[in-house]
């Protein structure tokens, strides 16, 4: 059953609860308005064991449902923690592996194959990528991540801008997700701009036999 449908059976749930509980409290007080009529000046009289018993029942399964859907909603928004292997493909490029690493408070790591370059004219090393990621709404995700970029002497030469919208599949052991990345000069101007696709699949535990 999806998120969607235990959403909406819960609501269900909780609303017929309800329902049933306010027919049974106006029955009641038909009955005290007859009893009163017949019987002279108004007399105040207890609800009864059951109505009690039905209005305690809905506050119950009210609380129970709205507990059941924030838990719903809190953990659909920490779906994407956890450590990823990823397939990175460059548009009209080549491809390569990268690590990644989205915590639940909303940080992003991540490392990537061939982060030295050391052949010319673009000698370069990338150094770990860090950042942020949010959570968009349903199995949506958006990451924003920056890497310094700097020859080998360690001079900065620039920085690496990168932005990826990500959506995570029903099993969340895997997304996929596209990519934008602009590169700066020490300054801050915007000297080249990539774009591509990511696809993940997640690192899961696995002890020894």
């Amino acid at each position: 059953m999806t998120t969607k449908r235990i959403v909406q059976s819960a609501m269900i749930a909780g609303m017929m609860i309800i329902s049933t509980a306010a027919v049974e409290a106006q029955r009641i007080n038909r009955e005290a308005i007859a009893q009163g009529n017949n019987a002279g000046p108004a007399v105040t009289r207890p609800e009864s064991n059951a109505a009690v018993e039905l209005s305690e029942a809905a506050q119950d399964a009210s609380q129970t449902n709205l507990g059941g859907l924030l838990d719903i909603l809190a953990r659909q928004k920490k779906a994407l923690a956890g450590s990823w292997l990823l397939t990175v493909s460059v548009t009209g490029g080549q491809s390569f592996k990268s690590l990644s690493t989205f915590t639940e408070d909303g940080n992003v790591i991540f490392t990537d194959q061939g982060d030295v370059i050391t052949e010319p004219p673009n000698i370069h090393v990338f150094s770990a990528g860090q950042g942020t990621w949010t959570h968009q709404g349903g199995c949506s995700f958006s990451q924003t991540t920056l890497q310094l970029v700097s020859d080998l002497r360690g001079n900065l030469l620039g920085a690496l801008k990168l932005r990826a919208t990500l959506t995570l599949n029903p099993s969340r052991d895997a997304y996929s997700g596209v990519w934008k990345a602009t590169f700066t000069n020490p300054a801050g101007n915007p000297i080249a701009s990539f774009e591509g696709t990511i696809d993940a699949q997640r690192i899961k535990s696995e002890p020894l036999p």
